[in-house]
């Protein structure tokens, strides 16, 4: 019998856009094995590398980790990225390279590069915007978003992850592999996701984590988490609907979360 779990929680429009845009029409073999997984790490350096090929992207990370984010940049231009993080990131190090370093390429430009720790647990943001300072915003600007979900320095960091960027895909797991959904959401909107979930998954734990701003602020949203077990085997699929409980009105554009977990056979 398959449970069906509601999960209070709220959906900025942003999210709605992102997770919409692909629900329906997926190849499944195609798709196979789409996972977030582990960040790139340096040997003798950074523990975490990130680009903007990370652009929108979740990732977990370890306590006091250090994180690298290098972002291209021309000053030249009068263009520079203005970043706002999360409490619990620390700077430690921010500094421009430019990839002409003889200095004799007038406005080749560079890259922008820093470095942080994260020095608390729970889910963390970096946000981006390449701006001039001497003009005013048009809401077109170039922007960068990081999210990470950053885990006590002294538990195993669980790399398979499932976001947002994983709807309408299918993923492979191991016969009783656990692994984890973490999808942005918003209380105070009073929307709820719907989830369906087969009998060859078990929902071990779940719950809700607010994001952290540099300033109080209401409504801000944060992250639902599921974390689940493959106990079945074959496909498996999570079927997702983010709707308000009390309302019966359905327009067919509801926003969905689909995922097929392949669970291997065993061996």
């Amino acid at each position: 019998m398959r449970s069906m779990i509601a999960l209070a929680a709220g959906l900025a429009l942003c999210l709605g856009i992102i997770l919409s845009s692909g629900c329906v029409g997926t190849d499944i073999n195609a798709q196979k094995g789409k996972t977030t997984t582990e960040p790139t790490q340096e040997v003798g350096g950074a523990n975490y590398l990130f680009d903007n090929t990370n652009h929108g992207e979740t990732y977990y990370v370890s306590q006091n980790a250090t994180i690298k984010l290098t972002l291209p940049e021309n000053p030249t231009t009068g263009y520079r990225w203005e970043l706002t993080i999360s409490p619990g990131l620390t700077i430690t190090k921010d500094e421009y390279l430019p990839d002409a370093t003889s200095g004799q390429v007038v406005g080749a430009g560079g890259k922008h590069v820093w470095y942080m720790t994260a020095k608390t647990d729970g889910v963390k943001s970096i946000q981006g915007m390449y701006t001039r300072s001497f003009e005013a915003l048009t809401g077109n600007e170039t922007s960068f978003s990081l999210h990470l979900f950053v885990v006590p320095s002294e538990e195993a960091v669980p790399y398979l992850l499932l976001t947002q960027k994983d709807n309408s895909t299918a993923v492979d797991v191991e016969p009783n592999q656990t692994f984890r959904i973490l999808l942005p959401e918003n209380p105070s909107t009073g929307y709820q996701w719907m989830i369906d979930f087969p009998t060859g998954l078990l929902v071990q734990d779940q719950g809700y984590i607010e994001n952290e701003t540099t300033t109080p602020m209401a409504g801000a949203g944060g992250y639902h988490y599921w974390d689940i077990t493959a106990i079945g085997s074959g496909n498996q699929k999570i079927n997702g609907i983010y709707v308000q409980p009390w309302s019966s009105f359905r327009t067919g554009n509801e926003v969905q979360y689909v995922v097929t977990i392949i669970i291997k056979t065993r061996t």
